[in-house]
């Protein structure tokens, strides 16, 4: 009996010391560290200018998770179109738009 005692009383100070980390807290985090601009190296498939859209080939993206993908990329309206060029190697910053899509931010072309 005084074992179950001594258990119970150190499950509750065990408990009592253990940080809680809510679901809410978890997503908080994440979203926080999704706000943030993240550089990667791509490769320029196709441009379309119209809609401000880049096709772009990447390797793994750690910081977001995402496997080495091919993928059309939303371009912010303060980024130039005309620093894109087919078959070019860029870097690209990513970041959330105000719904939550990322998209290049800035535009490094390599070699200039």
């Amino acid at each position: 009996m005084k074992l179950l005692q001594f258990a119970t009383a150190l499950a509750i100070v065990v408990g009592l010391n253990t940080p809680v980390v809510s679901a809410a807290d978890k997503n908080q985090h994440s979203h926080q560290a999704e706000k943030k601009e993240v550089m990667i190296h791509a490769v320029v498939n196709s441009i379309n200018s119209t809609d401000r859209m880049v096709n772009i080939s990447h390797g793994p993206i750690k910081d977001l998770s995402w496997p080495a993908m091919t993928m059309d990329m939303k371009v912010a309206q303060n980024v130039d179109m005309d620093v894109f060029h087919k078959g070019e190697e860029v870097m690209v910053s990513l970041s959330r738009d105000g719904k939550g899509i990322f998209e290049i931010v800035k535009v490094m072309v390599h070699g200039h």
